[in-house]
């Protein structure tokens, strides 16, 4: 269930990105050429022509890199905290990426100001915040595949097949597993503690190797 939920939601943000990005610029722009044709043809009869290119890059909007940033770290949240449910997220992302490297490119071109340059080391805080999204996707990831049906079929002896009293009880809202169609499992009240050391263990493996290769790739090049 978490899965297609995250299918829908993500694609149809995917989808609605994608349209932003490319229709609203062009939807801009074309009204700032019409605007300015127009106020070309009123001031080449004052002989202020060449007024009108001015005015035109003095009234497009000054480029915002907050939102691009926040689009960037919310899918970036997406495809790595979600990672074992929904896999394809990072193909999705690709696919979305360069769509809107075009569109960037063509809204930074005609539609917005030209940026001012500013020299940055970094890009400030957003690093640190990538930093915690990637902390944050070790543990849930984990939690997630050691709750997934793929873990359930590689220790099958910790988990048991599904009955009405954990329907009445709570611990499941249904028998049958939409999604497989077959019986859903629930674990074993004497193997909690198993499915718990498992998540632990897992979690903590990953996040040394996380933590190694962190350690062992330089920030800067040589």
């Amino acid at each position: 269930k978490l899965r297609s939920e995250l299918v829908s939601l993500y694609t149809i943000d995917s989808l609605r990105r994608l349209l932003m990005e490319t229709l609203v610029p062009l939807v801009t722009q074309s009204i700032s050429r019409r605007r300015l044709a127009w106020r070309s043809d009123r001031l080449k009869k004052t002989d202020e022509g060449e007024v009108s290119e001015v005015l035109e890059v003095l009234e497009k909007p000054q480029y915002e890199q907050f939102d691009d940033f926040l689009e960037v770290v919310i899918e970036f949240g997406y495809v790595t905290i979600f990672a074992s449910a929904f896999p394809l997220a990072s193909l999705l992302s690709i696919i979305c990426n360069m769509v809107e490297m075009k569109s960037d490119l063509y809204k930074l071109l005609f539609v917005c100001q030209r940026p001012r340059v500013v020299r940055a080391a970094t890009i400030g805080v957003w690093r640190h915040l990538l930093h915690v999204i990637v902390g944050m996707a070790i543990p849930a990831n984990v939690m997630l595949f050691s709750m997934s049906e793929q873990f359930a079929a590689w220790t099958p002896w910790l988990y048991r097949e599904a009955t009405e009293r954990d329907v009445l009880t709570g611990r499941i809202s249904s028998i049958i597993d939409d999604a497989a169609g077959s019986p859903d499992l629930v674990v074993r009240k004497s193997a909690a503690h198993l499915v718990v050391l498992a998540a632990c263990s897992l979690e903590h493996i990953v996040g040394l190797v996380a933590l190694a290769l962190a350690v062992c790739i330089p920030g800067e090049p040589e």
